[in-house]
């Protein structure tokens, strides 16, 4: 799967709150908080690499990847950065594009395995 550079970056920004992703899976699959994170965390090293989606994913990667698609903080950020001045709106829709289409792509990945 190709991802573009602004999708590099909203993974990226997800995966530095593996926290909120150990959350995510808890809640979803059961089991301890602590081995969750640390387990995000130890894949977090290589994800982007490993899911340019030429290889089998764990369960945990799967995990991420649900969570990834179904997390929207990116784009939201952005849009809170137009109310401040800091980004145009044009700019927060184009981050909004890039994160629907990244959501697009797992979900048809996830579809696959």
């Amino acid at each position: 799967m190709k991802l573009s550079k602004i999708q590099r970056e909203i993974i990226t920004h997800r995966l530095e709150v593996p926290d909120a992703m150990a959350e995510v899976h808890v809640a979803t699959h059961g089991g301890s908080y602590d081995k969750a994170e640390e387990r995000i965390s130890r894949a977090a090293k290589n994800f982007i690499e490993r899911r340019a989606f030429d290889c089998m994913p764990t369960d945990i990667e799967l995990s991420m990847l649900a969570d990834i698609m179904t997390n929207n903080v990116f784009a939201d950020m952005a849009y809170e950065a137009v109310t401040w001045g800091e980004i145009t709106r044009q700019k927060a829709q184009g981050i909004q594009a890039a994160q629907d289409d990244l959501q697009r792509k797992i979900k048809e990945y996830l579809e696959g395995v």
